[in-house]
């Protein structure tokens, strides 16, 4: 099994930027810092440490930073849960893929006169996971059978500069306390930050 865990320079999915209220990319190269770093990375089904598929540690997951994005080939194990995540992929049920980072607020720059504002990681401080899902936060990653290719931080977090630590998040739903921002809340909190206020 292969594919793309993270494209660069692609947006996440519509779902997630009407419900946060921004645009959220990776940048080239923002993994390379935590490849070095993250000593045994788990290849997960659905970002559940209960569900474990795969480990660097053990060589069946290996990742791979590249000029598209974070390349990942995996072996599925000989268990009920790898039998099940090896007919979802072949059937075409679970196409994608998601990941769990750890990142300091220095870590991402945010672009507040975008529309919708945009944040881009440009650093991640290590990789917690690479998971399979049906559903990824970032519809351009891919997964696919060799014999045939995550935590929203609200909006209000981002500008203000007071962000959720992903270890923190990594067993947690997604937060996505920013849908319940109207958008003429969004645009007034944006203004605020454009004058140089704070909230």
């Amino acid at each position: 099994m292969r594919g793309y865990a993270a494209v660069y320079d692609t947006p996440w999915n519509e779902w997630l930027i009407e419900q946060t209220g921004y645009v959220e990319k990776v940048a080239h190269g923002a993994f390379r810092k935590a490849l070095t770093r993250s000593a045994n990375v788990p290849l997960l089904w659905q970002h559940d440490r209960d569900a474990m598929l795969a480990t660097t540690r053990s060589k069946t997951l290996r990742l791979k930073d590249d000029a598209r994005g974070l390349y990942f080939e995996g072996d599925l194990p000989n268990t009920q849960l790898g039998n099940d995540v090896r007919e979802l992929i072949a059937r075409g049920d679970v196409r994608g893929m998601s990941y769990g980072i750890a990142t300091l607020p220095s870590d991402s720059r945010m672009d507040p006169h975008a529309i919708p504002p945009t944040r881009t990681v440009t650093n991640a401080q290590r990789l917690l996971d690479v998971t399979l899902t049906y559903e990824p936060a970032y519809e351009s990653t891919t997964v696919e059978m060799r014999t045939q290719g995550f935590a929203a931080i609200p909006l209000q977090e981002l500008l203000s500069g007071v962000e959720a630590q992903a270890d923190d998040a990594a067993g947690a739903t997604p937060s996505l306390g920013a849908a319940g921002l109207s958008q003429r809340e969004r645009e007034l909190r944006l203004s605020i930050l454009e004058r140089g206020g704070t909230f």
